[in-house]
């Protein structure tokens, strides 16, 4: 079975009112230049746990995994970082392809793409949203990416036109839906919960992977979202049942923690941290089963008959161990 591991590599600047009501030209420059040393590299008074940690857990365990980098926020922070970062990506033998989140619009302004914020890449028509994914990808590739394959709106904020401007510019996979995230954020899918990839609007659509953690309920494959338990016992049982992929969201920040009050307080996350080392541990000792795949190294034709399989199920005692174990991560 095919595993994605999945990083939505971004900066998020974590400040009350933005984008809506607030914009960055009024925060100095060291403050933004910290926002980055969090959301991207980690950091920490006990050490760095972002993007070199991850590559350094990932290639002892020798897996791989797939970087949707951000690059509207490069506007404001400056391409310089950004080349580094696709640099550091590709050096480490990893995956790079294209993520936006259209807040940055508020603050960013270039004359080839729209000029204001909305919250979801789905508010815009299909030329603006062809004029931003094509934006994107330029720069990605401009600061020395491949050529991009795959695409993730943010917020999994993306509809049927984001297919159609992805085949405009010669984008022919997407990882932008999330069943959890179906109505206001993902308009993908028509409300359908699709478990395997599938051909939609002439894209192949890798679905986030998702499982019943008690009845009625679905919960994503993220590792701050599900216990350790959770998550191997969901791989096990989509081996099990004959899938043939299983699509796993990380953030370049899941390993860290802020506390918010008088000053921001930013920590290692011990438990998303153990989840992390844990995963990849489990994958790489089961390499008899899994394999952890890139987009790069798809090739799309193979796929383009829809397998149907079963739903995963991992049940009420896991479940409750791990809204147990995370009540416990927040007052420790």
């Amino acid at each position: 079975m095919e595993v994605f591991l999945t990083v939505d590599t971004e900066v998020w600047p974590n400040v009350p009112g933005w984008p809506s009501n607030m914009r960055l030209k009024d925060v100095d420059a060291a403050w933004l230049a910290r926002r980055v040393a969090i959301d991207i590299e980690g950091r920490t008074p006990a050490g760095d746990f972002g993007i070199d940690y991850q590559l350094s857990v990932l290639k002892n365990w020798g897996l791989r995994a797939s970087y949707f980098v951000e690059p509207l926020a490069s506007g404001f922070y400056g391409t310089d970082y950004l080349r580094n970062l696709i640099h550091r990506l590709i050096s480490a033998n990893q995956d790079v392809q294209l993520h936006l989140h259209t807040e940055w619009l508020s603050d960013f302004h270039d004359p080839v793409i729209p000029s204001t914020f909305r919250q979801f890449l789905h508010a815009f028509n299909e030329d603006e949203q062809t004029a931003l994914i094509g934006w994107g990808a330029r720069t990605l590739e401009a600061c020395g990416a491949p050529a991009v394959r795959a695409f993730r709106a943010g917020s999994y904020g993306a509809d049927a036109a984001t297919l159609r401007a992805l085949i405009r510019n010669n984008i022919y996979m997407d990882s932008s839906y999330n069943p959890v995230f179906a109505g206001v954020a993902c308009k993908l899918a028509d409300g359908r919960v699709e478990l395997q990839p599938w051909q939609f609007n002439g894209v192949m659509e890798f679905p986030v992977t998702v499982f019943e953690d008690y009845p009625g309920h679905i919960r994503n494959a993220q590792l701050c979202a599900c216990s350790l338990s959770e998550m191997t016992s969901a791989l096990d049982l989509a081996w099990q049942l004959g899938w043939k992929q299983f699509t796993i969201p990380l953030h370049s920040f899941e390993c860290i923690r802020e506390r918010m009050g008088k000053g921001t307080i930013v920590q290692p996350d011990r438990l998303n941290i153990r989840r992390f080392e844990g995963l990849c541990q489990f994958l790489a000792e089961n390499s008899h089963r899994f394999r952890t795949m890139v987009y790069s190294e798809v090739d799309v034709q193979r796929m383009l008959n829809p397998q149907k399989v079963g739903s995963i199920k991992t049940g009420l005692v896991r479940t409750a161990m791990r809204a147990a174990e995370q009540a416990w991560s927040r007052v420790a």
